[in-house]
């Protein structure tokens, strides 16, 4: 089995469909699309952060295997990534 998966960063874009909005995932300079017809917000940037959730998981078992913690940074990453998350298209909040 091979670790090959469409490279990263991929990004979630928005496109007026008929009464409604579309999402789809795409990647690189060309703006390739890897998945698209997605209704939710929520549900295109949790799967585009998938290469970004990869690597994070992967530097954690790397640290915790060589030094048996987590580091602060990537601590803070993860915080970042669920924030991102959370709030999709980066608005400011509610104050919640």
């Amino acid at each position: 089995m091979t670790d090959q998966h469409t490279p990263g960063p991929w990004e979630v874009r928005e496109r007026i469909g008929p009464g409604h909005i579309v999402c789809e995932i795409c990647y690189g300079s060309d703006g390739e699309c890897i998945a698209e017809g997605l209704y939710d917000i929520h549900d295109a940037s949790l799967i585009s952060k998938a290469p970004d959730m990869k690597a994070l998981l992967r530097k954690c078992l790397w640290e915790h295997g060589e030094f048996n913690t987590v580091s602060l940074g990537a601590i803070d990453d993860i915080r970042s990534l669920l924030d991102s998350l959370d709030n999709p298209k980066g608005d400011a909040g509610n104050g919640e």
